[in-house]
């Protein structure tokens, strides 16, 4: 389902962990192997993003958009909810039809996924 460009982005190449962490789970949910993804959610993110789900999410996107055909960006960030900023990790990438989909993970304290978001933007 990954176009050659999205598969072969050499994410081990970059320096910031959490940004590379971003890049290997769009690989890996656009290649509907979500085991790996799963993998690093909290418990709570995990039983709320089910394979299921997540292949429900993918395959929507990948059906309205077509499959992905670049990785444009990557880049860590942080967001602050209720006073509280946390590290976060973002990809942009560009799909078949031209619509851009930004990941969006962000990090508990000890580095767990907490939250998901995969959507257009």
């Amino acid at each position: 389902m990954v176009c050659p460009s999205v598969a072969d982005f050499e994410a081990a190449a970059l320096e910031d962990p959490t940004t590379r962490l971003a890049i290997e789970s769009v690989q890996n949910l656009f290649d509907l192997r979500f085991a790996p993804v799963r993998a690093r959610f909290t418990a709570a993110l995990s039983a709320e993003l089910t394979d299921d789900k997540l292949g429900e999410i993918v395959r929507g996107l990948v059906a309205a958009h077509g499959p992905p055909a670049q990785i444009v960006d990557a880049w860590p960030s942080a967001i602050e909810e209720k006073k509280e900023r946390m590290p976060a990790a973002q990809v942009l990438v560009r799909m078949a039809n031209g619509v851009r989909v930004n990941l969006l993970l962000v990090f508990d304290p000890e580095g767990a996924v907490k939250g998901l978001w995969l959507r257009p933007i």
